[in-house]
């Protein structure tokens, strides 16, 4: 949805009933307990997508490309845990 005027290139989007929010403006919302977040409703874009565009390049792994996660690997061990504590934490009724 956009309210702007169509981009030369890109593709024809559904003009907004009602006006869209600034990039610059933020939701904010209390989570409780100290913490909070902050939300864009809205991007600058172009045709080519998203602004601004990322400079940096991607660092290489630092596994080989054949790597195989095992259980001898400590972030394979540590990644398990993570994944089976949100199972227990969300479907264990007892916590």
């Amino acid at each position: 949805v956009t309210d702007r005027e169509d981009l030369p290139g890109a593709p024809k989007m559904p003009r907004s009933p009602v006006p869209l929010t600034k990039p610059e403006e933020v939701f904010t919302a209390n989570l409780g307990g100290g913490v909070s977040c902050r939300l864009l409703l809205s991007l600058y874009a172009d045709a080519h997508g998203t602004r601004p565009k990322a400079t940096a390049r991607l660092r290489p792994p630092t596994k080989p490309a054949d790597f195989p996660p095992t259980g001898d690997d400590r972030a394979t061990r540590l990644g398990g845990i993570v994944v089976a504590w949100n199972i227990f934490q969300h479907f264990y009724p007892y916590f």
